[in-house]
């Protein structure tokens, strides 16, 4: 294990949602990670932005707002989704929201 990614994440993509379809689901990530707390989260037209941040190794594939994010660390599964992301040549890092249900 990675101590600077000692957490692990699955992100899923659902397409093809219509009045007629629940769409597809498909893995498009799982692997290592580190997630913490934004402690700069900010309020934009009275909701929370952002509760966490998950950094990890540059990825190859597209992260889409909207996606799901089901997310281990130590003690806990947690599932949210994306709110946004950014890839750089330091790696990846994707902002998201808990989902309480």
């Amino acid at each position: 294990m990675n101590p600077r990614f000692p957490h692990s994440v699955v992100i899923t993509h659902v397409s093809g949602v219509n009045a007629f379809s629940t769409g597809t689901t498909t893995v498009v990530f799982e692997g290592s990670c580190r997630n913490y707390k934004n402690t700069k989260a900010t309020i934009r037209d009275g909701v929370l932005v952002s509760d966490y941040i998950i950094a990890m190794p540059k990825v190859d594939f597209e992260v889409a707002i909207g996606d799901t994010i089901t997310l281990t660390d130590t003690v806990r599964t947690i599932s949210g989704k994306v709110i946004d992301f950014i890839v750089n040549n330091l790696g990846t890092n994707i902002w998201w929201n808990k989902v309480n249900n």
